[in-house]
């Protein structure tokens, strides 16, 4: 799952697909090349059940700051994060096994 559908999530997309990854973003966007399903920020606990793999790439702003809470990072099957924005929008210390490098 991409958090934060732009240009860098656009390039990021078919890279994970050649890998034979299903593409779910979440975005204010309704639909991008090369995403499998899209999904509204409103539902982001849903997408997070549904992704191995999160990765967040969105600037940091006042509706990002916190938006990757203990509850979506619960709802992902394997908890592995990967932040790739200018801060974070993690809202917590992430757990040792999630810590982005």
């Amino acid at each position: 799952m991409i958090v934060g559908v732009g240009l860098i999530s656009e390039e990021l997309a078919p890279r994970c697909k050649a890998f034979g990854m299903n593409v779910v973003g979440v975005s204010s966007r309704v639909a991008a090349p090369n995403f499998d399903r899209m999904f509204a920020r409103a539902q982001l606990k849903q997408a997070a059940a549904l992704a191995d793999y999160l990765i967040a790439i969105m600037p940091l702003t006042p509706e990002t700051r916190g938006m990757i809470d203990g509850a979506v990072l619960d709802a992902c099957t394997r908890q592995m994060l990967r932040e790739l924005a200018a801060a974070s929008a993690a809202d917590q210390p992430l757990p040792k096994p999630v810590q982005s490098k």
